[in-house]
């Protein structure tokens, strides 16, 4: 009976020291987050361009005060902010324009156009002066 106490004993937050570890699951596991960090990471330079064109299209909208901001869940104006974002994406157009479609390109092109738009109406409304 005492061989079976010392089998059952109780290690809390540690690991039984008698305990072997399998080193396929860690590899298992590895190579999970492997193919995790694989599909967050745009696989060029051009890819990860067009990534931050989404990116700071949204900032823009959400600094324009004209879409809900999902983080703090309500509307939140800073034109200064918006105005970074696109004079950013702007700027960034003719690094990556060469590297697109001409639908891409034109697509680009129109959401610049409408958010320089935009913002200009935002900066002429009375609540901002």
């Amino acid at each position: 009976m005492a061989e079976n106490e010392k089998n059952e004993v109780d290690y809390g937050p540690f690991e039984d020291p008698g305990k072997k570890e399998e080193p396929e699951s860690e590899e298992m596991d590895y190579s999970s987050a492997e193919e995790q960090l694989a599909a967050m990471y745009p696989r060029d330079v051009t890819a990860t361009l067009r990534a931050m064109y989404t990116l700071l299209a949204s900032q823009a909208w959400i600094f324009m005060g004209l879409i809900m901001n999902p983080i703090e869940g309500k509307i939140t104006k800073d034109l200064a902010q918006a105005k970074l974002a696109i004079d950013t994406m702007d700027f960034l157009f003719p690094k990556i324009s060469p590297h697109l479609n001409d639908n891409e390109k034109n697509e680009i092109k129109n959401l610049l156009v409408n958010l320089q738009l935009n913002f200009v109406q935002q900066s002429s409304t009375p609540e901002n002066n």
